[in-house]
Order: structure tokens, then C-alpha cells, then sequence
């Protein structure tokens, strides 16, 4: 049965004739020695690195969806990579068509083969938001069986995949799963995310080239990994209207609080922006914050002592844009 599952995902993303990307049955000896010499990259992270995918509706429409990595910064004395996600899908505020976006802050361990990421959310519940958490084993054995990794593949509670972290990968394919990609011959590897409902196939040099997510698949059309651009990219990469800000409100720690909890939010630049905590009837409980900040991350206590239980809304508004999310005060 899982051969046969295999068979389904690779065969799409075999034909796809957009993709720049051909499967292989095998390959000469000398890649398989070539390969086997050298490190790998499933994951290449450098600031400017940019990814875009194709999907196709029934119907024939196409959407593009764009992976950046966008900054790097210094936790714990390791060095670690923003990786912006933007789908092309938003909910509609004040009228206007948003763009989702997720981000997480990852990096490569060549010593152990692993990829890692900040748990910026406290999946873990172990009260950090600075240690990390496992995203890849970017080298594993060959193996007859399916051998179970908990990964946190994304650090978001409320990404569009779902929250539950573990995933199988299947090593019986990874050992001969060659493919061409944009003219040149790598190895490829299948990863199954377990109850996520998802798949994805990483590429050495070149990551992700291939996701299935309950929907129409995801192709790779376009990329610049490290300086050097691959296939095509549709997209305007100047037109700063199809890359919304950076602008992110964290949830709140702890939560469910009492009496105290810690807001945090992240802007790219320097400008006007508003904190607010409301009741469950939409009314202003208290303004937490309402002046110009520079670019950065910043944390703000709200006290909660002289408020009774229930649930509590905190909103940014910065820049045009406006987000809320929910919290819970317990006594």
C-alpha cells in the first residue's frame, strides 16, 4: 500500500511539464559516487534565496505561492535564518484581499545532518521561546521501514498545516529517488508528514520542489539560491505590492494567564503602532501601546488583576494593518 502511494504522489509531479524538474529510475554510477562524497543542502539558507511555486485549480487557474528567506539573526550564539511563507489565499480585512503569511527562524547543523528552528511559540510548553525545536534529519540510513521523527515542521499553532508535529518519513525511497532539476542530476528525498495530511519532496541544492497538501499540488517553477536564479519566476520580485510587511503579533505567554501574561509583536520598520486589549464585547479594556517603534521585536506585560475571568482580545494596528487574537484570563 505505501508503495502504491508513493507511485500516486510521484507521478504528478513527474509530468508536470512546467516544473523544470524530471524524475529519474536511476543514474550512473558516478553521481551515486559523486552524491555519496560530498555534503548536502536540503535546506539552503542565505539571506536572498527565493522560491516560487505553481499551483493549478481544476479549473485551469494558477496561483503562486513564494518562500523568501529575508534576514538571519544571532540567538544563543547560533546563527539563524528568517524564512518568510507567503500563500496567495488571505482573509478579507477592512474590505482589502490580504496575504497569508508564516515565518520560521531555522538553520543548518552539518555536524549532526538536522535542521533546526526557534520555537518562537512554545510548542514544546516548556516556558522558552529561545530554544529549538527539530525541523529536518537531513541524512538518515536506508531502511526497510518507516522510521518516526518528531519534527515541528512549522512553528506556528496556527499554520495552515496542522499543529500535531510528528511525521514518518520513509527511507526505502530516498536511496533512488533521483531527479533532474532545472538540468541538473540530484538526489531527491520523500517525506510523509503523519496526520498533517501532507507530503513534500526536498531537493539537494535546492529544498522543496514538490508539495501535496489535500489540494491541487505545488510545483516549483522559479528560484535564486545563493546568488544564481533557476527556472522561471512570474512574479515582479521588485513590487513590494505582492510582498506584504513583516509584521507579526506573536500569542500571548502564558495563556490561559493569571493575573499577568506577555504580549510580543515584530515589525520591520520604523513606524506608528497601536497595542489594544478589548473585552469579549469589543470594548476597550486599557492601550497598551500607542507611539512610533523602531524595527524590532518588542514584549509588553498586561496585567490582568482587576478583571474577571473570561476571554480578552488584544489587537496591533500598525501600517494598515490590523491583527487580533484571543486570550484567556482564569481566576
Amino acid at each position: 500500500m505505501k508503495t502504491i502511494i508513493l507511485i500516486f504522489l510521484i507521478m504528478p509531479f513527474v509530468v508536470h511539464s512546467q516544473s523544470s524538474i524530471k524524475y529519474l529510475s536511476g543514474v550512473p554510477e558516478k553521481f551515486i559516487t559523486q552524491h555519496s562524497s560530498k555534503l548536502h543542502n536540503y535546506n539552503p539558507l542565505q539571506v536572498g534565496n527565493y522560491w516560487e511555486y505553481e499551483q493549478t485549480d481544476i479549473d485551469g487557474s494558477k496561483h503562486y505561492f513564494r518562500r523568501s528567506v529575508v534576514k538571519d539573526t544571532i540567538v544563543n550564539s547560533k546563527k539563524y535564518f528568517k524564512k518568510v511563507d507567503y500563500r496567495g489565499y488571505g482573509a478579507v480585512v477592512n474590505g482589502v484581499q490580504t496575504t497569508i503569511h508564516y515565518f520560521n527562524w531555522e538553520r543548518n547543523d552539518t555536524l549532526k545532518k538536522a535542521s533546526y528552528m526557534l520555537d518562537v511559540e512554545d510548542l514544546n510548553n516548556n516556558g522558552k521561546t529561545d530554544d529549538e525545536l527539530l525541523l529536518d534529519s537531513l541524512e538518515i540510513p536506508k531502511n526497510l521501514h518507516p522510521q518516526l521523527f518528531l519534527s515541528y515542521r512549522y512553528t506556528w499553532k496556527n499554520a495552515y498545516v496542522y499543529s500535531n508535529p510528528s511525521y514518518v518519513r520513509f527511507p526505502y525511497s530516498q536511496d533512488s529517488l533521483w531527479a533532474i532539476v532545472f538540468g541538473d542530476t540530484v538526489m531527491t528525498r520523500h517525506i510523509e508528514y503523519s496526520e498533517k495530511f501532507m507530503d513534500e519532496i526536498i531537493a539537494d541544492k535546492y529544498g522543496v520542489i514538490y508539495t501535496f497538501n489535500e489540494g491541487p499540488p505545488l510545483y516549483l517553477t522559479g528560484a535564486t539560491i545563493n546568488g544564481k536564479k533557476y527556472g522561471t519566476i512570474v512574479s515582479v520580485e521588485n513590487d513590494k505590492s505582492r510582498i506584504p510587511n513583516d509584521i507579526i503579533l506573536y500569542n500571548n505567554y502564558p495563556n490561559p494567564f493569571n493575573p499577568a501574561t506577555t504580549i510580543k509583536f515584530e515589525i520591520p520598520t520604523r513606524t506608528f503602532v497601536t497595542l489594544k486589549v478589548f473585552n469579549s464585547l469589543g470594548q476597550e479594556i486599557t492601550s497598551l501601546i500607542n507611539e512610533f517603534k523602531d524595527a524590532g521585536i518588542y514584549s509588553v506585560k498586561f496585567d490582568g488583576k482587576n478583571l474577571s475571568s473570561g476571554i480578552y482580545f488584544y489587537s496591533l494596528i500598525s501600517n494598515n494593518h490590523f491583527l487580533t487574537k484571543k486570550m484567556l484570563l482564569i481566576k
